[in-house]
């Protein structure tokens, strides 16, 4: 598995880009166009502690999330199997979202998956009696084209 793309938001200068990867890439540039702060997203994703400042928030935007995704591609046999259903177009995204405020829910990781959009009052249910009770009535079957994206909190 290697890294495709990085795409970060919310970070320093990068208020919303994303890097394609290719087996060698280097990253050139003025001073303050954000290279730096790429490779330091990339750290933070990997991080088993990320920390941040207030100050690492885009325009001190402190109320949003920072997020850095990472697709991963070239994936083995094993690993497509182990994620096969987690899978966009044979990438893993992967997406950590860092908040000010700290927290339990700071460096959590999220996966993109395909999610028939039927599901969806179910997913966002609470309570689990409730959460049981759109099974009555929905209909599971997905249309062609109707599924979306649905970010997963990893265990």
């Amino acid at each position: 598995m290697r890294i495709r793309t990085l795409h970060v938001s919310n970070f320093r200068a990068l208020r919303e880009v994303a890097l394609d990867f290719s087996p060698a890439t280097i990253l050139i540039g003025e001073n303050n166009c954000g290279k730096s702060a790429f490779l330091k997203a990339l750290d933070l994703f990997f991080s088993g502690s990320p920390r941040v400042k207030l100050k690492d928030f885009s325009d001190d935007n402190i109320n949003e999330p920072i997020n850095i995704s990472v697709h991963f591609g070239d994936l083995t046999p094993h690993e497509r199997d182990e994620f096969s259903a987690n899978l966009l177009d044979g990438e893993l995204v992967v997406t950590r979202q860092l908040l000010a405020s700290g927290g339990k829910e700071h460096g959590q990781y999220f996966v993109s998956a395909r999610v028939n959009p039927a599901f969806t009052e179910c997913r966002n249910e609470e309570n689990k009696t409730n959460k049981r009770t759109p099974f009555d009535w929905c209909d599971m079957s997905p249309s062609r084209g109707s599924e979306m994206l649905w970010l997963t909190r990893l265990a």
